[in-house]
């Protein structure tokens, strides 16, 4: 069984490297990944997700404090992730314009994982200050 800690890893190095195929290899084909106002299932839908922000902060760059196995089968992951958004970011109402602002923002995670992949993924962080931070508020 592949280490959870490791997957994790795997995860964010896909995504700041563009190839999002990487971070979906650390995860099952039924993964789940909720973050405020989104939940997504399955590695289309995730690969969409993941999309959204790689194509709005081409830039995009995680830097993780702690990656912790909390049990054999729970990582938690505390990171903060950074990016200037020059691309457009979808959103539930509509893609949103590039505002050239950059952001800086802390998040938690916590992922489930079994039989040597992500099976879930819940993501945690402030929208307001997401929002604050690109201006539109």
């Amino acid at each position: 069984m592949a280490d959870g800690v490791w997957l994790m890893r795997e995860w964010y190095e896909g995504i700041d490297g563009h190839d999002l195929e990487r971070a979906l290899a650390a995860c099952a084909p039924d993964c789940e990944v909720v973050a405020p106002g989104v939940t997504v299932k399955g590695h289309d839908e995730i690969r969409a997700f993941l999309h959204g922000f790689v194509d709005a902060m081409p830039d995009i760059e995680h830097r993780t404090h702690h990656i912790t196995a909390a049990d054999d089968d729970v990582v938690v992951v505390e990171l903060t992730g950074y990016g200037t958004h020059t691309g457009n970011l979808a959103s539930p109402d509509g893609p949103i314009a590039p505002t050239g602002k950059s952001v800086e923002l802390r998040s938690c995670g916590v992922s489930k994982i079994a039989d040597g992949k992500i099976a879930s993924y819940h993501l945690y962080w402030d929208q307001m200050q997401f929002l604050g931070q690109l201006g539109l508020l």
